[in-house]
């Protein structure tokens, strides 16, 4: 187990716990071949039940001791996102384990709360880790527990391995093929404050060609507090006129559009003039309510 300290971009430290994982891997889990007392399926399959309720019972004593200690639970699992009708691995590590009737040899909920497993916020096509006889797969995981779960702001696989070609092994140059398996990588962050009552926000003199649709204008943002905002500083346009479009957006903060500001902070009193442009093909009146938020928006 290892423990990494992260730090907020306004400098206050949080500690976040990670624990590592090298589960059994599936090798013989159908096997019928004779192994002690029964056959090596058997055996493995039990292996693996055993080795997913350690660990799922060593998560949930961490969480009665400490409910506000944030874990993270990283690598090869050597099981699907799925139950595979064996042993539901990754079910009952996060506190979901398939019923009986679902699977061979069945747990029982061993973790409350659930862990949220970071996979399901991949897109489809790129849920895998791992080729098989060609036969694209997830054997690698990401889980956090509830309250690590509002730190995490991104999810993305690191390809090189997975994709590669294996003549690749041979290139000492390339660090394609290093593994048969891609890294998850997870991104974790502060989650975002909103400023918005600690600042004067006002739009200005926003005008436009109605021929080509294109609107410009202007929002000034004040800090009114006696404390310097520390950044990064983003400003969401709420509530934006239907079928208007804010041009150069930054991205999204759920339905918000958003613009991150250049300045990395703004003293007491500090006066900062963000230039904005609209797309508003039906020159609707433009109207939106401006919010400050500090943190790492998606």
């Amino acid at each position: 187990m290892l423990e990494a300290t992260v730090s907020y971009v306004d400098g206050t430290l949080f500690p976040i716990t990670v624990i590592v994982n090298h589960l059994r891997t599936l090798i013989g889990v159908d096997s019928e071949e004779p192994s002690g007392t029964g056959t090596e399926g058997a055996r493995v399959r039990a292996k693996r039940q055993a080795g997913a309720e350690h660990l799922a019972s060593f998560v949930q004593a961490r969480q009665e001791a400490r409910p506000d200690e944030r874990l993270v639970l990283i690598g090869d699992f050597n099981a699907f996102e799925l139950k595979d009708g064996y042993v539901d691995v990754i079910g009952t590590i996060a506190g979901q384990p398939a019923p009986p009737d679902e699977v061979v040899l069945a747990s029982e909920d061993l973790v409350n709360p659930d862990l949220a497993n970071l996979v399901a916020a991949l897109p489809q096509e790129e849920r895998y880790t791992f080729v098989f006889d060609g036969n694209a797969q997830v054997l690698d995981h990401v889980l956090v527990n509830s309250a690590a779960a509002p730190f995490v702001r991104d999810v993305a696989v690191a390809r090189g391995n997975a994709d590669a070609p294996e003549v690749a092994r041979n290139d000492a140059s390339s660090a394609f093929r290093l593994s048969d398996h891609d890294v998850l990588a997870a991104y974790f962050g502060a989650p975002p404050t909103e400023l918005t009552e600690q600042a004067w926000l006002l739009p200005a003199g926003i005008h436009g060609d109605p021929r080509s649709g294109l609107y410009e204008g202007w929002v000034v943002v004040q800090n009114r507090s006696r404390a310097t905002l520390a950044g990064p500083l983003h400003l969401g346009f709420d509530q934006l006129t239907s079928g208007v479009t804010l041009v150069d957006a930054t991205g999204m903060f759920g339905d918000l559009p958003f613009v991150t500001l250049e300045a990395s902070s703004l003293r007491p009193w500090g006066v900062l003039i963000l230039p904005v442009r609209f797309a508003n093909p039906d020159t609707a009146r433009i109207q939106f309510v401006p919010r400050l938020f500090r943190g790492l928006l998606p």
